[in-house]
Order: C-alpha cells, then structure tokens, then sequence
C-alpha cells in the first residue's frame, strides 16, 4: 500500500484490501456524480471504467466499513490535540497514518460503529457514512502520502466521548442552578466569600434563604468565620429577613 505510483495501481490495491472506493472530482474532495459515497465499489473493473473516463480523478475511501479515520488539522491546533489523545491511550487502536496536503495527518483506526464529528480542537472523525480522499489523491495544496501501515496491529477503536471529555472537561460551576437555594449550598457560597464582597454575597445569600423560605440566620456562623463583624452581619440577615412575606 505504501508507495503507490498511480492512481489505478492504488485503486486496485484499495479494492484488493475490501476497501470500498469511488471518485471525487480532480483537485477536489467533492465527490464525482450525484450518488457519493454511495457509488463506492470494491470492483475493479467498475473502477478501471471510471479511471479511464475521469484520468484526473481524486481516489477517496469510505469511512465506517474497513476503518474509521481521524482527521488531524494543523489550522485548527490539531497537533497539540494529538498527543494528549496518545498520551491518554486513545489512540492505541492506529494502525496507518497519512499526510495530508495541509500538514495534517489521517490516523486510521478500527470502526467503532460511530458516526462523523467534528470539534473545534483540531481532530474531526470520519465513521459511519464518512469518506476521506487516499494517496495519491491531490488537492490545490498538494498531494496525500502513506507514512506508515501495518494492519497486523491490534488496538481498541477510538471513543470519541472520552477524546472529547479529555480535551474538554466539564468545568465546575462557582454555585449550581439546582443547589443554589439549599441550606448547604448557601453556606458554602458564603464561606468563599473574598473581602470586598463579603458584606455583598451575604445579602445575596440571606435573600436567597429568605426567598426559598429558609431562616437567613443559619448564615450567621459562617459569616463571622469569613472576618465579618457581628454587627455587620447581623445587620445584613436583618435586611434580608425584612424581605419575608
């Protein structure tokens, strides 16, 4: 597979190996005719008469059936995205990878039944209903080159929930929507007040505990631990508690 020098001796190999193949326009990655990636094929004989009609023509395999792809995008920061998905062990499962015209990279990776995502770290996926273009398919920016392959090897197929989590994990909220108007809840949020927005976030909070029908007192502890004086806190939970029906 690495290697090949024409467009007809890689299509025959990609047929060879159960690939389903077809054609996208020369230069581009639109496919060729009106049925996409449903016109791919893993007869060479159908494919050596579309060759012979389109000389030009870009060779492009679909995703989901032999192998998924990840797309690595070096405009999108795709490169720094790489090797946390490696270090994390994601990517155990590749076995080949191309170059692409802009730099990138093609990881191919055992199907996972997933379908096609994008993100906006860098790394898209190519499964289920997905298509890439293969060496030597040429774009404007150059050409796709095999760098390495070994179908022998064996690895998981990538989850793209945890690539996701990894790269983006949830970030933690200050005060949950759900929570803010528990008792604990409102006692936490005080004891994190800094100074300069003690006296504020406590009027907030005791206006809160009076709101879900609490005793704003139950702040009171706490609020003299964060350096609040009694006079000042006691003072506040009574403007709070003046808010009551």
């Amino acid at each position: 597979m690495l290697g090949v020098a024409s467009l007809a001796t890689a299509a025959h190999a990609y047929v060879a190996l159960g690939w389903p193949t077809f054609l996208c326009r020369p230069g581009e990655k639109r496919p060729l005719g009106t049925r996409g990636l449903d016109s791919a094929t893993t007869d060479r004989d159908v494919l050596d008469r579309w060759l012979r009609a389109s000389p030009g023509a870009n060779l492009a395999v679909r995703t989901g059936v032999g192998f998924d792809v990840l797309d690595v995008d070096t405009k999108r920061d795709g490169m720094a995205s790489l090797p946390r998905l490696r270090d994390a062990g994601l990517l155990r499962g590749a076995w080949a990878l191309a170059s692409t015209p802009s730099g990138g990279l093609h990881l191919y990776l055992p199907v996972s039944g997933d379908g096609n995502h994008t993100s906006r770290f860098g790394v898209d996926y190519r499964g289920r209903r997905g298509y890439v273009l293969v060496p030597p398919s040429r774009i404007e920016e150059g050409g796709y080159r095999w760098e390495e392959a070994d179908d022998s090897r064996q690895g998981p197929p990538l989850d793209w929930a945890r690539a996701m989590a990894l790269l983006d994990p949830p970030r933690p909220r200050a005060r949950a929507a759900e929570e803010a108007g528990s008792p604990d809840a409102l006692v936490a949020y005080v004891s994190r007040l800094a100074k300069g927005n003690r006296n504020a976030g406590l009027y907030w909070a005791a206006c809160r505990a009076v709101d879900e029908g609490h005793d704003p007192a139950l702040l009171a502890d706490v609020a003299l631990s964060t350096g609040l004086t009694e006079r000042e806190v006691f003072a506040t939970i009574h403007s709070a508690a003046r808010r009551r029906p």
